[in-house]
């Protein structure tokens, strides 16, 4: 291998996303998935179904609403949260006007992210992987830094 294809393969291995797209993040005992850039229903379902294929113990799943559906908002995100359903979780959040809208029985629903932090004891999240999804508008990012 040519020295520029070293640096080439050096500089691909180690780049870390930035951007809210898929990042993989360490924080004390806890390993999060964040992906706050953007989201849809088929976005949601793939997120959903590759995290519950993780072998990991404690999962959690935070989502945040899905933008610029439609007539079809309601269906799409009680789609979604039927998924979550059937899935083995510690714990599942749907954050949103349109998710608090859905009828669950698994997950917990706040209107807004502000209601989310005032409610839940995100001491509960240690040791844990968490899925966080959403919309860009929901700016789900923000959740890092109380963790």
């Amino acid at each position: 291998m040519c020295s520029s294809d070293l640096n080439i393969k050096i500089a691909i291995e180690s780049y870390t996303p930035k951007n809210n797209r898929s990042q993989i993040i360490e924080k004390k005992s806890i390993k999060i998935i964040l992906d706050a850039y953007n989201a849809n229903p088929s976005s949601m379902q793939v997120a959903l179904e590759n995290f519950e294929q993780l072998k990991d113990n404690s999962k959690i799943v935070i989502l945040g609403d899905m933008f610029e559906l439609g007539e079809s908002s309601f269906e799409e995100h009680q789609y979604i949260a039927d998924l979550l359903e059937n899935i083995n979780l510690k714990q599942s959040f749907l954050i949103g006007s349109n998710f608090s809208k859905t009828t669950t029985k698994k997950a917990s629903k706040f209107e807004s992210f502000s209601d989310f932090i005032k409610t839940v004891n995100l001491n509960d999240f240690k040791n844990s992987t968490i899925l966080i999804k959403g919309s860009r508008g929901m700016a789900l990012e923000q959740l890092l830094d109380y963790l």
